[in-house]
């Protein structure tokens, strides 16, 4: 007996008035953030998704911690910085969703004529504009905490250019051209000593759903590479999906349940009685101005019992013959 394995599934995009309303905001807990004191934080979505939200703080490019609290014991030359919040959820019967927000954290030069300790300044970006749509403006905030009482100048750039300045962000149309991200600069000038410079960025786009001619013609299959597969010996295999989007794709091989290999290519170098069994191949990119696009296939490696053979492995695969499965 020969078995194979295949999820067929219609391609699912987040509901627009789930992905369109959603927003991510920082919103620090800590009021008085001094030199060797700890700081608190916490990341907030509203409103709230029904489902389970997986949050992952990152700090100087690596992951700090995991969870809806940003935790800083002691806040000192090596951990003020930009920390940036990813909260990912999947919505019913959607793709998954994720957005970012950062929260910057930066000492003053202490001045030379006092004697107080550095302040901590928090700069944040907050969103005016509930649910960003495309052809609609969009409008936010950059606000620093505390305010200093000596002068501030507020820039915004976007995508590393110069875009306006002062506190609100308005963006007359999003589109295309407008969505990505955002940078208010917080340049603060003291009476005396040099000015200090503070920086938040925040990615901004609108809801996009992946084109229906991407995600309907979109086909995953293996192709076993071993033309004769027998027990103790290497077997190989492709995962390819037809035709080849123009964004890069992951694939990642599943077996028994757990993480096997990454790549397009599927390499087992012995098969055994260990090594046998279901191989499950997932493929996932993400199409320009599209949500992300996952398409799984599995291949069964079982052996059969063969008197003048001894034992031999045999593969199955299953290829489907309707290229768009619709609901």
């Amino acid at each position: 007996t020969i078995n194979a394995t295949k999820p067929i599934y219609y391609a699912a995009v987040p509901s627009p008035d789930v992905a369109e309303r959603i927003q991510v905001n920082i919103v620090p807990l800590t009021q008085q953030v001094e030199r060797n004191k700890p700081f608190y934080a916490e990341c907030r979505l509203s409103p709230r998704p029904s489902v389970p939200v997986d949050y992952t703080w990152y700090f100087q490019g690596r992951v700090f911690s995991r969870g809806e609290r940003l935790s800083i014991r002691e806040l000192n030359e090596n951990t003020v910085g930009d920390y940036i919040c990813q909260a990912r959820f999947r919505p019913e019967g959607g793709s998954d969703v994720e957005m970012k927000a950062t929260i910057s954290l930066w000492f003053t030069p202490p001045s030379p004529d006092c004697c107080g300790d550095p302040q901590t300044y928090q700069l944040s970006i907050n969103a005016l504009t509930e649910r960003p749509t495309r052809g609609s403006p969009f409008y936010a905030d950059c606000r620093l905490q505390p305010q200093p009482s000596y002068p501030v100048r507020l820039t915004w750039y976007f995508k590393g250019r110069y875009h306006s300045e002062g506190q609100r962000l308005s963006i007359r149309e999003l589109n295309e051209y407008t969505s990505g991200a955002y940078t208010c600069q917080a340049t603060i000038t003291p009476p005396t000593g040099t000015p200090v410079t503070v920086n938040v960025t925040k990615p901004i786009y609108y809801a996009a759903v992946p084109s229906p001619d991407v995600t309907g013609r979109i086909q995953v299959s293996i192709v076993p590479l071993t033309q004769q597969v027998e027990q103790g010996r290497p077997f190989y295999a492709d995962c390819r999906i037809t035709p080849l989007p123009n964004a890069p794709v992951d694939y990642t091989w599943y077996f028994q349940g757990r993480i096997f290999s990454r790549g397009e290519r599927l390499s087992i170098p012995e098969l055994s009685v260990n090594t046998i069994g279901d191989y499950m191949c997932e493929a996932r990119f993400k199409p320009t101005s599209g949500s992300t696009v996952e398409a799984k296939a599995t291949i069964s490696l079982r052996y059969d019992s063969s008197p003048s053979d001894g034992r031999t492995a045999y593969w199955v695969s299953i290829n489907p013959l309707t290229e768009r499965p619709a609901r």
